[in-house]
């Protein structure tokens, strides 16, 4: 029997059959409740819990019975078996077990606990009624056992004449030698000896026969003990081995997700994805997203100690690596969702708005995982802070897609913020598969942008002809729908750029997979100095890649003639200083409609600057002791990511019905779609609406071409 309670050993042998058996039913049923949570390792468990915290030994011995747990060990087990699986940390920290079931082992751990108590009573009722030990009064023993020589009087012994200073003698007169007086050290000396004396005169006494019990009591005793001790010994040996495991386990466990203790996040080719709020430490995503997410985890921690409070997703690639298409602009949109986030909650304000960042990799090909997290984060019964809204959605990419749609059959609301493909949208035109109920977005399409540089373009009468240079797939092989979209928008009579295209007659595809950019590019520019030279490339490309094309034109053969490359908005990361746009002896312009141009937007000929300034102003203050660099607001991905996470606040604030009560994703995804007529949005890329039809954003103002590049160009 496994007794909670060191040196009880219960003897009576009915209590403690009951309690036996009562323990291992309690553990049968622990075991059964363990299972139907999705058997998670015990080191899974011990590291999901909180307070108090499990360890490995201790789960092990729950579930095998050897022990009875605390009531807490087995409410903390009970909290985490049950807690839905997919939820990110903080959220699950949060769960709590449902009432009833708690009630229920409460009562079956009460159960066993009486008859614990009822095996242990007799023992302790022994050890409360066994007779004192004590001993004689000091030295009545040592008296006792002295020889008779010993205990005969002594004769009083008289001290030198003070008067005469004779020695001192005995009665009979005869002179005694006076002995030193005994020191401390020689009276515990004479004690001890004494006492030994005693002792074996009393050995000495007893009959051999029980002489010969006690010594074989003694031995047995020894025995007894040495046995005690090893199996003590191998029982700390075991712990440490157990330890000694955990501690694998556990090093096992943060190398696989992240180095942290978090398992919504995971380690996948040495880069981290998944889902933080931030608390997981500030370098979990790369050192440029520090600043970013120490002011997510110190305003999260803020908004997690209100009342209530609802959470925000902002999805997307949030990693470089091999496969990026986002360089580092992953990071202006994640500041530029923490300005709005930072804004919305200002003030006595409800519900709070709690961000989580979800990163689907480089290339996005972790999406699945990232979604069934998401999906759970906002069906988790009981869960704090519901997941309503997702915002980012990625780029224009077969994977995105593909989230878009999972989230979509889950109900759950999504804005989009950089994604400019034609059809990628509610009516989710951009493939064959099925509409995409509750995606809206706040970018202007591919056919928008196309459609205000042809205007600039009939402005130059001398552009004529133009070809098509296109990139239809991702580096991951997966179709491109950023680009393709561009390369359907030019051929879309509609755009007004079609006629350039039909009068060159040139068209190029080139492969980003394995390096083939970079000959596929300087063989395409070479091509473009035939026969007929085009005035115009519209290039159906990532600006990835725009640099070296550029670069490769600038070193073809017919440099000196002007060419201008038209493209979309990705080309507002292009480097000003590029060699390729400031050669006048190999003229190139670049013609592009930004997310959001800073320039446009802070002139004064923008209507709507003061909304723009606004933004920057809050943009360039300092957050929870942290200040983003100003220059992240050139790209337009913060002003877009701030614009598509406020639309989602907005949305969610409309929906709170009756007061102070969390708003579901449907009454959400319903308000994305009421944003028109009076309903706008003031965002800081200027006020827009949603169309409810297809989701898109309705400018109040036509989109303001770029131009980069050589003033002859």
């Amino acid at each position: 029997m496994a007794a909670e309670e060191s040196g009880v050993e219960p003897r009576d042998s009915e209590a403690v059959e009951a309690y036996e058996a009562a323990l291992a039913a309690f553990a049968e049923k622990l075991n059964l409740l363990h299972i139907s949570g999705g058997s998670p390792s015990y080191a899974t468990v011990a590291a999901a819990s909180v307070q108090p915290r499990l360890t490995t030994t201790g789960v092990t011995e729950m579930l095998s019975g050897k022990r009875l747990p605390s009531l807490e060990s087995l409410l903390e087990f009970v909290r985490v078996v049950t807690t839905p699986s997919g939820l990110d940390k903080p959220t699950a920290v949060k769960f709590r077990a449902d009432s009833a079931l708690v009630k229920e082992w409460r009562g079956s751990w009460q159960d066993v606990k009486l008859a614990q108590r009822r095996a242990q009573w007799e023992s302790k009722r022994q050890r409360a009624t066994a007779p004192s030990q004590g001993g004689s009064p000091a030295g009545s023993a040592a008296d006792a056992d002295a020889p008779p020589e010993d205990r005969r009087p002594k004769a009083p012994v008289q001290g030198p004449d003070p008067a005469d200073g004779r020695p001192a003698t005995d009665r009979a007169g005869s002179p005694v030698c006076a002995e030193p007086s005994e020191s401390p050290v020689s009276a515990q000396v004479s004690a001890v000896s004494a006492r030994s004396g005693a002792g074996r005169s009393f050995w000495l006494r007893l009959p051999r026969w029980l002489m010969v019990v006690i010594a074989l009591v003694s031995v047995l005793a020894l025995i007894a003990g040495g046995w005690w001790w090893y199996v003590e010994w191998g029982r700390v040996a075991e712990d440490l081995e157990n330890l000694e495991n955990q501690r694998k386990v556990d090093a096992q466990f943060r190398k696989a997700h992240c180095g942290t203790t978090n398992q919504a996040l995971t380690t996948a080719s040495d880069v981290c994805v998944g889902i933080t709020d931030g608390s997981d430490g500030p370098g979990v995503f790369g050192p440029g997203l520090e600043p970013a997410l120490a002011v997510l985890n110190a305003e999260n921690t803020a908004v997690e100690k209100t009342d209530g409070y609802v959470t925000v997703a902002l999805m997307g690639p949030l990693t470089q690596g091999p496969g990026s298409l986002t360089g580092d602009r992953a990071v202006h949109q994640i500041e530029g969702a923490l300005i709005a986030v930072l804004k919305a909650n200002k003030g006595d304000v409800y519900p709070k708005i709690r961000l989580v960042l979800a990163n689907m990799g480089s290339d996005e090909t972790h999406w699945h995982g990232v979604v069934d997290q998401l999906k759970t984060m906002s069906s988790a019964p009981g869960a704090a802070g519901p997941l309503v809204a997702v915002t980012g959605m990625g780029l224009s990419q077969q994977e995105s897609i593909d989230a878009a749609r999972s989230l979509s059959a889950a109900s759950i609301p999504m804005v989009g913020d950089v994604i400019t493909a034609d059809g990628f949208d509610t009516t989710g035109s951009i493939d064959t598969g099925a509409r995409i109920e509750g995606l809206v977005r706040v970018a202007a399409n591919s056919s928008a942008q196309l459609q205000a540089i042809s205007q600039e373009l009939r402005k130059r009468p001398e552009l004529k002809t133009a070809a098509l240079v296109t990139a239809p797939t991702t580096p991951a092989g997966t179709p491109d729908f950023y680009t393709n979209s561009i390369a359907k928008a030019a051929q879309n009579p509609a755009t007004g750029l079609l006629p350039y295209l039909q009068a060159g007659s040139i068209s190029f595809n080139f492969d980003v997979r394995g390096g083939a950019a970079q000959t596929s590019l300087g063989t395409i520019s070479k091509n473009l100095c035939g026969k007929v030279t085009p005035d115009v490339v519209v290039y159906a490309g990532r600006a990835t890649f725009l640099p070296t094309f550029l670069e490769k034109l600038r070193q073809r053969q017919c440099r000196t003639i002007p060419i201008t490359v038209v493209t979309g908005s990705d080309a507002a990361t292009l480097d000003r200083k590029l060699p390729a746009l400031n050669d006048p002896d190999a003229p190139i312009s670049v013609l592009y409609v930004p997310l959001a141009d800073p320039s446009q937007l802070g002139d004064n000929t923008n209507p709507d600057r003061g909304l723009y300034q606004a933004f920057a102003d809050d943009f360039g203050r300092v957050h929870h002791d942290q200040k983003f660099d100003t220059g992240h607001l050139a790209s337009g991905w913060a002003v877009m990511a701030h614009d598509a996470t406020g639309t989602a606040i907005l949305a969610i604030r409309n929906a709170v019905d009756p007061p102070q009560t969390p708003p579901t994703v449907y009454a959400v995804r319903a308000q994305l779609y009421l944003f028109d007529v009076t309903n706008v949005i003031e965002g800081a890329s200027g006020v827009f609406r949603i169309d409810p039809q297809t989701g898109n954003r309705k400018s109040l103002h036509t989109p303001q071409v770029v131009r980069l590049g050589t003033p002859s160009g």
